[in-house]
């Protein structure tokens, strides 16, 4: 069997409700093919997987590495393609799983690390660092990121009916609902952008690429990363839509207004555990600032 047909059953059979996560472990698995290809040894169908073993995947993450690919990037890919090869070993395609030998030692560690997020002064340098062929979209989308909160799937995922006059109905993991409401700044942009987006379109789309169609992951991860350059802020090209998250959460844990579980609920985490990481991230500026009181100099 060809490799494209393969992969079109693997996908059939993949047991993934999110459409964000399957999308992503598919282009995990697509970046493999391509690392293999460049290799001389381009996958083309179903006997070429026979051969592989575990001293091809540890050459592979070996190679994430070197290329400057962060950790928690180097596990989810590996992730992806330990779960491929599950499904080559359930379907007799090879005969031993590489995998076998391969374990979490053979991975880069994940830094245990406190989120990064952005100060105030940051987030509006960032926002009027914007300046794009597609500016008032490209403005649009940060201050949704920084006013909600919402992840990238959900931004990319939203259609102009999902936003009503104060808030935006979010279609997150698992197709879960929630609401997440509009700041005052984030109506106005949303409604400029809205008056000047292309109207009798066939999509549905909020957000639109050139050619009028869904915006994709990439486009918006490149708009928010010029936006940054430009702004002369540094952040990993891995993450930068989830330091714009982290920014939102942070922000808004410190002012305290909202306590841990109605975070919680505009993240739309599942555990409450997940949401307690902003918590350590309030601990660690206030033993900062403790540290940085003037009298720590006289003693």
């Amino acid at each position: 069997m060809k490799v494209e047909e393969r992969l079109e059953m693997y996908e059939k059979n993949l047991l993934v409700k999110s459409e964000g996560t399957r999308k992503q472990y598919l282009n995990d698995l697509k970046v493999w093919f391509r690392y293999m290809k460049n290799k001389k040894r381009q996958i083309t169908k179903d006997e070429d997987f026979v051969n592989i073993d575990y001293r091809e995947i540890k050459k592979f993450i070996n190679y994430l590495i070197k290329n400057g690919r962060a950790a928690t990037t180097i596990r989810r890919k590996i992730i992806s393609l330990k779960l491929f090869f599950q499904y080559l070993d359930q379907e007799k395609i090879v005969l031993d799983n590489p995998f076998d030998k391969i374990d979490k030692r053979d991975l880069p560690k994940i830094p245990k690390r406190l989120p990064k997020s952005l100060s105030i002064e940051e987030c509006k340098r960032l926002i009027n660092s914007v300046n794009s062929r597609n500016t008032i979209r490209d403005k649009c989308i940060i201050i949704i990121f920084l006013s909600t909160g919402m992840r990238l799937s959900e931004l990319i995922s939203l259609n102009v009916d999902n936003i009503l006059e104060e808030e935006i109905r979010i279609i997150g993991k698992e197709n879960k609902e929630r609401v997440v409401y509009l700041t005052d700044q984030a109506k106005k942009i949303v409604k400029l952008y809205i008056k000047q987006r292309p109207k009798n379109l066939k999509t549905k789309a909020l957000f639109l690429s050139e050619r009028n169609g869904r915006i994709a992951r990439g486009t918006v991860q490149n708009a928010i990363r010029n936006a940054m350059y430009n702004a002369g802020i540094k952040g990993d090209n891995d993450v930068l839509v989830h330091i714009l998250r982290h920014t939102f959460a942070t922000l808004l844990y410190q002012s305290g207004e909202v306590d841990l579980f109605q975070l919680q609920e505009l993240l739309g985490h599942e555990d409450v555990s997940t949401t307690r990481i902003y918590t350590d991230v309030s601990k660690e500026q206030l033993k900062n600032a403790v540290e940085a009181n003037p009298l720590n100099k006289i003693f």
